[in-house]
């Protein structure tokens, strides 16, 4: 249920990283044993297709398991 290796720790956090960068994408959850990420963002339209091209980069594969508008937490 933990990350299997350091070099998947490392590619995931690369991934955070990457969508952080990407004009206000953010990430809220990983779940590497799902076999995905969970997403959230705060632009709509154009986050689907960053995010697949991020994920591709980083080598994960593209199953996203949910992804939602960001929202603050009070």
């Amino acid at each position: 249920m933990s990350f299997n290796s350091q070099a998947e720790s490392s590619q995931l956090d690369s991934l955070k990283q990457a969508l952080i960068r990407q004009d206000g994408i953010l990430t809220v959850a990983i779940e590497p044993e799902q076999g995905g990420v969970i997403i959230c963002y705060d632009r709509f339209q154009t986050a689907d297709k960053r995010i697949l091209q991020i994920i591709h980069e980083v080598g994960m594969k593209e199953n996203i398991l949910e992804k939602r508008p960001w929202k603050q937490r009070d």
